[in-house]
C-alpha cells in the first residue's frame, strides 16, 4: 500500500443520498379541479343565456297575440236605430209570457253603440275606451271592449253562457282574451272585473230589465228573452 489516502464519492462525504427526482402524478386534484371549474362556469353561462332567450321569445309571442285582433270580431254596427231593442224588450214584458224577446246582433250592437260613446282615461285621451261589441253564438255570448292604445286598438273579450238561477237568468264566465292572448276561465274569472266591471256598472237599467225576464238563450246571431208568465 502506498499509504495515498482515498477519496471518498460524493454521496459518501455528504453522509446521505442524492435525491431521487419522480415525475408528477397524473389527474392530480389541483390539475383536474381547473378545468371543471371552467366547464362549470361556461355551463352556466350558457343557461342563464338560454333562460333569457326563453323569456324573452314568450314575452315577445305573447305582446304580438295581443295587438292582433280576435278571429270572431263581428262587423262593425250597421248605424241603425237601437230603439228597436227597447220596443221588442218592452212588448214582450207586456204579454206576460205570450211573447219572446227575440233580438239580432246586429240590433243589439246598434243599441250599445248608442248607449256608450268614445272616452279617453289615460294621458289626456291617448288612451281611451272606443266602445263595445257582441257577438251570439249557440249557448254563447262574446263581449268585445275596444280601447285605443296610443292609436292602436287593442281588444279584450270574455265569452259567457247563460243559465235558469231560481227563475231569474245568470251568466258564467267561460274564459276570454286580450287581443288573441287566450286567457283561461279560471284565470278571467279573477281579472274579469277589472276588465269589465266598469262596463257593467255603467248597464245597471239593462242589468235590471234582464233580470225581470225568465231566462236568456243565445243563438247563431241572436239571443232570445223569455218573459215571465
Amino acid at each position: 500500500m502506498s499509504g495515498k489516502p482515498t477519496k471518498l464519492p460524493a454521496e459518501k462525504e455528504s453522509g446521505g443520498s442524492a435525491p431521487v427526482k419522480t415525475k408528477a402524478s397524473r389527474g392530480s386534484p389541483k390539475a383536474s379541479a381547473v378545468p371543471f371549474e371552467k366547464f362549470d362556469s361556461a355551463l352556466r353561462h350558457f343557461l342563464n343565456r338560454l333562460v333569457g332567450i326563453v323569456i324573452a321569445g314568450f314575452v315577445f309571442g305573447c305582446l304580438v297575440l295581443i295587438c292582433q285582433p280576435p278571429e270572431k270580431l263581428p262587423a262593425p254596427h250597421s248605424g241603425g236605430s237601437g230603439l228597436a231593442v227597447m220596443q221588442v224588450i218592452v212588448q214582450a214584458k207586456a204579454s206576460h209570457g205570450s211573447d219572446v224577446a227575440e233580438l239580432s246582433e246586429a240590433d243589439v250592437n246598434d243599441y250599445l253603440a248608442q248607449r256608450t260613446a268614445p272616452r279617453g282615461f289615460l294621458f289626456d285621451s291617448l288612451c281611451r275606451f272606443d266602445g263595445v261589441i257582441v257577438s251570439f253564438q249557440p249557448k254563447v255570448c262574446r263581449i268585445f271592449t275596444r280601447y285605443s292604445i296610443f292609436g292602436y286598438p287593442i281588444y279584450l273579450s270574455g265569452a259567457y253562457t247563460a243559465r235558469d238561477d231560481f227563475g231569474r237568468p245568470a251568466f258564467d264566465n267561460r274564459g276570454g282574451a286580450i287581443g288573441r292572448l287566450a286567457i283561461a276561465p279560471v284565470f278571467m274569472g279573477t281579472i274579469q272585473y277589472p276588465f269589465f266591471g266598469q262596463l257593467w256598472n255603467g248597464f245597471g237599467i239593462e242589468r235590471e230589465t234582464l233580470n225581470q225576464f225568465r231566462s236568456v238563450e243565445f243563438e247563431q246571431g241572436m239571443v232570445r228573452l223569455l218573459p215571465e208568465q
